[in-house]
């Protein structure tokens, strides 16, 4: 069988690269994360943000004023005290332990081990102005800061001493990458190819692609899935073989300046300027965009590895945006089972969720007095229950969580035989 040629199909060939050109559209589906403004980093524009694993701990580097970060998955932001205000690029590991902040004007880097508590700085550590790069292995082992116009500096002792890398040379570094253990390493310039090592930096590779004006590069933790944003055509690109080529995704609305990829792959996340936040689900093949948080001047963004937390900032002093997913409520027994009840004895039921709410407890399907929506403590709740008939009594718990998003859940404790005691006091 012979098929005749189709004049209307158009392959486009970008100059200086191989990228097949095929604009599919962006759905318009509800969104997939639920988003709220973060009001303690109101204040200024935003450069960099960076985020632990499970979203727990986040840092965010401003373009004037200093160093932000969180521990409570950004319930609330404080200002590092010992940082001086200035541009941060940043970056953080996936336990939220170890985290740095470059400054962008200076060859100032400061750095905690201690989950943020205390800080020091290294005045001689990196590029002397325009270090935009900056990225850390999930295992917090290797740190790294590129310089646009400059060299790129690791640190394997936890920011104590760093050096440069000969292999790279002096180009203008934007965006880094670094997979868990730090074996995977991804540098991006500004108007060069993507480079790439699988050997803990001891060599790299050129990716054959050159993607013009790359402002971010993310991959999943085993380099199957790598993107990378540009400023030239607002164009997201997505390689599936380890950044040695790399095809078009989609068209944004303005320049593509911050993209992110779960550990997976699976989940993937990108802002544009005077643009919505974008999203894939599905490993970067289909792209949504996100309505809650609008179209803003977004710069930077971050997904957690886990896939279920984004922070989005601006590159205004208008807002900043967390989305988070919430899992299916959980209630589970954690003691306090038996197999048997003495009448007007008290005993302890403890159950636990994975969120903060309100637990009621019931007995063959009756509230248990005193144990009506009892506040969890550190996500537990204990009802003291003390039996008042014998016979069988069957417990069961139910949790209405306090973030008023998660729907309420409920589980069947145990059951067990009330009787009266055998003997007198």
């Amino acid at each position: 069988m012979q098929f005749k040629r189709d004049s209307r199909l158009v392959f486009l060939i970008a100059a200086f690269s191989t990228l097949l050109v095929i604009s599919p559209a962006i759905s318009s589906a509800a969104d997939f994360f639920q988003w709220s403004s973060v009001s303690s980093l109101n204040n200024t524009s935003s450069f960099k943000t960076g985020m632990s694993s499970d979203g727990t701990v986040i840092i965010v580097g401003k373009q004037s004023d200093g160093v932000y970060f969180s521990t409570n998955s950004g319930t609330l932001f404080s200002k590092v005290s010992s940082i001086p205000n200035g541009a941060y690029a940043v970056a953080v590991s996936a336990d939220g332990n170890k985290m740095f902040a470059a400054n962008r004007g200076n060859a100032n880097v400061y750095y905690s081990v201690d989950r943020g508590v205390s800080w020091t700085n290294n005045s001689t550590a990196v590029g002397s102005s325009n270090n935009y790069a900056s990225c850390m292995s999930g295992d917090g082992s290797v740190w790294m800061v590129g310089m646009y116009s400059g060299s790129v500096y690791t640190s394997t002792n936890n920011g104590v001493s760093w050096a440069t890398d000969s292999n790279l040379g002096t180009q203008n570094w934007w965006s880094c990458f670094i997979n868990y253990d730090g074996t995977k390493r991804a540098v991006l310039p500004f108007a060069g190819a993507l480079r790439v090592s699988t050997n803990s930096g001891q060599s790299w590779t050129n990716s054959s692609t050159t993607v013009s004006d790359a402002y971010c590069v993310g991959a999943s933790n085993d380099f199957s899935n790598i993107i990378i944003g540009s400023r030239s055509g607002n164009n997201l690109y997505r390689s599936i073989n380890g950044g040695s080529t790399f095809t078009y995704a989609f068209s944004a609305a303005a320049n593509v300046y911050g993209c992110s990829v779960s550990f997976d792959g699976s989940r993937q996340v990108a802002v544009s300027l005077n643009g919505p936040v974008y999203i894939s689900t599905d490993g970067g093949l289909g792209w949504s965009a996100e309505t809650s948080p609008g179209s803003l001047s977004w710069y930077n963004v971050t997904i957690s590895a886990d896939g279920l937390k984004v922070i989005a900032v601006t590159n205004s002093a208008t807002t900043a945006y967390l989305g988070t997913i919430n899992l299916p409520t959980t209630l589970e027994y954690v003691s306090g089972a038996t197999s048997r009840f003495l009448i007007n004895s008290t005993y302890s039921i403890v159950a636990r969720s994975n969120y903060a709410g309100k637990v009621t407890f019931y007995v063959n399907g009756k509230r248990i007095p005193g144990c009506i929506s009892l506040q969890t403590q550190s996500l537990s709740a204990t009802c003291n229950f003390k039996p008042k008939v014998t016979g069988v009594a069957s417990l069961s718990a139910r949790i209405v969580p306090a973030n008023g998003t998660s729907l309420a859940a409920g589980v069947t404790l145990f059951s067990a035989l009330v009787q009266r005691r055998t003997a007198t006091r």
